[in-house]
C-alpha cells in the first residue's frame, strides 16, 4: 500500500472488500484516514482494518459503467432508485460483485453462470425489499452494471 510500508492490502474472504493490518504496524490511524479521504468506508476489527467502497466511489462507478450499460434492462429499470439513500447490505452486494469481476473476469471469461445467477438473484431480492419498504436502494445500478460486465462477452 502505498505510503504504508509493512502493511498489506488484501481482498477480504468475507463481507469486506479489501483488510489490511496497518494498525500492526503502527500506521492504523492515518491509513484509516487516507482511506476515507479516498472516499472508502472503513472499521476496525481487531488488529485489522476492514475497507467497503463508500457512497462517492460506488457512484463514481455507475457514471462510469453508465456509457456501456445504456439500453439494458435492469440498469435502467434501477434507475428508479438513483434518488433514494443507500444501505450497507447494497454496499456489500457491490464488493461480492467486484470481488466476481476479479476472481472470474468478464464476459464470462473464467466465469460459472451460476455464480452470476445467483449474484443477480441476490440483487433482485434486495431490490424487491428495497421496493416493498420504499427506502434504500440508491447504489443497486452499481451491482446491475456488475451483472451486465459478468455476462457480457
Amino acid at each position: 500500500m502505498a505510503g504504508f510500508t509493512g502493511a498489506f492490502l488484501r481482498r477480504d474472504r468475507g463481507a469486506e472488500l479489501y483488510v489490511t493490518d496497518a494498525p500492526k504496524t503502527g500506521q492504523g490511524d492515518a491509513c484509516e484516514r487516507a482511506l476515507e479521504r479516498a472516499g472508502f468506508c472503513v472499521n476496525r476489527a481487531g488488529a485489522l482494518i476492514c475497507v467497503m467502497p463508500g457512497d462517492s466511489l460506488i457512484g463514481g462507478f455507475i457514471e462510469w459503467a453508465a456509457p456501456a450499460c445504456a439500453g439494458d434492462p435492469l440498469f435502467e429499470d434501477f434507475a428508479r432508485f438513483s434518488a433514494r439513500e443507500s444501505c450497507a447490505d447494497e454496499r456489500a452486494l457491490f464488493a461480492e460483485g467486484l470481488k466476481l469481476l476479479e476472481t472470474h473476469g468478464a464476459g464470462g471469461e473464467n466465469n460459472t453462470l451460476g455464480k452470476t445467477a445467483l449474484y443477480e438473484r441476490r440483487v433482485r431480492q434486495m431490490a424487491a425489499r428495497c421496493l416493498r419498504a420504499g427506502q434504500f436502494g440508491g447504489r443497486l445500478r452499481a451491482c446491475a452494471a456488475i451483472i451486465k460486465m459478468l455476462l457480457t462477452v
